[in-house]
């Protein structure tokens, strides 16, 4: 197996979203869906017929938190705060047309829209997990770091994106 750790600077910073939309290697998660359900692995990642599942709000939440983590100088770029005023009632619900417009035209310029009470959990989560990690957290690291190889045994090409590799 060639040196996944020699792999082109470029490629090392990508953007995750410039990642999650490359088939010309495949993730762990490509080979999951392949795995499990070949038809939709065919249909997603070769004939491109099927577009990739959306992101849940769970999910936002989770890489939101990843990247408040991991990429705190990126947070802000990934995300944007719903007004409380497009919000509805007393569970401040994303129903008004105006709101869903606006979750609508974030999402189609990249971003991730939040409620403001949905920003405190991503904070939350990240700082819990920065406290349980510990030290070495702060050691000198590479982040989201992409590597990419080509896998002789099997002829696949690869990739993974790191959380963190210490230096």
């Amino acid at each position: 197996v060639a040196d996944p750790v020699a792999a082109d600077e470029q490629q090392q910073h990508e953007t995750e979203a410039a990642y999650h939309s490359d088939y010309t290697h495949v993730s762990q998660s490509m080979l999951k869906v392949f795995a499990d359900r070949r038809q939709l692995y065919y249909k997603t990642f070769v004939t491109r017929e099927v577009p990739p599942m959306e992101a849940s709000r769970k999910m936002d939440l989770g890489t939101l938190a990843h990247a408040a983590l991991l990429e705190p100088h990126n947070v802000d770029r990934m995300l944007i705060e719903i007004p409380d005023s497009l919000l509805s009632g007393a569970n401040k619900a994303i129903s008004s047309k105006e709101a869903k417009d606006f979750v609508k035209a974030a999402k189609q310029a990249g971003r991730v829209p939040l409620k403001s009470a949905e920003m405190e959990t991503v904070r939350r989560m990240a700082d819990s997990i920065a406290e349980s990690v510990g030290e070495w957290f702060h050691l000198p690291s590479l982040r989201e770091h992409t590597i990419r190889w080509h896998d002789e045994e099997s002829g696949l090409r690869c990739r993974l994106r790191a959380d963190m590799i210490l230096d």
